[in-house]
């Protein structure tokens, strides 16, 4: 039985966005590590400021995508500033279907994903990413369980919309009569085929 005031699914579903910050900014890291290298082995496709990227940008992502080899199941990561700075002034300049809720689901071939994180703030920092998806290598599990003889609960879950594998303990200190708990999860994220990606760079 589930003891906490809160129940475990509803938290997780109240802080699903956060989850997935925190998870995404793994992903950012991961590719910046690479770009800082003396050799990178990501295409930095140009360097210019979020809100200053063009539609032209975009297509030089996708292009070098194809020239690659890239398989086709593409997805571009872009902040919001990004997001306004392509959007048009007619919703009827890209057609039906591009323009979904005031956000683009499909650019050139790649299902678009708009987040809030922005990457770091330095030049040459990424802000924009595109690749296939067999680019990164994601890595999840739940920890093992330890200290038990004063864990009182033990619930795993997944984070819905995410598929985030997560586990809530929660323990007994005995010493000082107080109950806590804490969220636990194990998670890695790689570059499997840099080759596969582009990204564009903060400029200034």
């Amino acid at each position: 039985m589930n003891k906490s005031p809160l129940t475990i699914q509803s938290y997780a579903k109240q802080n699903a966005h956060e989850f997935g910050r925190y998870l995404l900014s793994l992903v950012f890291g991961a590719i910046q590590a690479d770009l800082d290298l003396a050799t990178p082995n990501i295409t930095a496709i140009t360097s210019v400021n979020a809100g200053s990227v063009a539609l032209s940008n975009i297509q030089a992502m996708q292009a070098s995508l194809d020239s690659a080899g890239a398989p086709m199941d593409r997805h571009l990561v872009m902040n919001s500033s990004v997001n306004s700075a392509l959007m048009p002034s007619s919703i009827e300049t890209f057609g039906p279907g591009v323009l979904q809720g005031g956000r683009f689901g499909n650019l050139y071939g790649m299902s678009t994903h708009v987040t809030s994180v922005t990457g770091g703030s330095d030049v040459d920092d990424v802000h924009t990413f595109a690749g296939s998806s067999d680019a990164l290598v994601i890595a999840n599990r739940i920890p093992e369980v330890s200290g038990t003889s004063t864990l009182e609960e033990y619930t795993p879950f997944t984070v819905e919309g995410i598929g985030l594998q997560c586990a809530y303990r929660r323990y007994y200190d005995a010493a000082k009569g107080e109950h806590f708990g804490a969220f636990t999860t194990i998670f890695g994220c790689s570059l499997a085929k840099p080759e596969h990606l582009a990204v564009i760079t903060k400029a200034s």
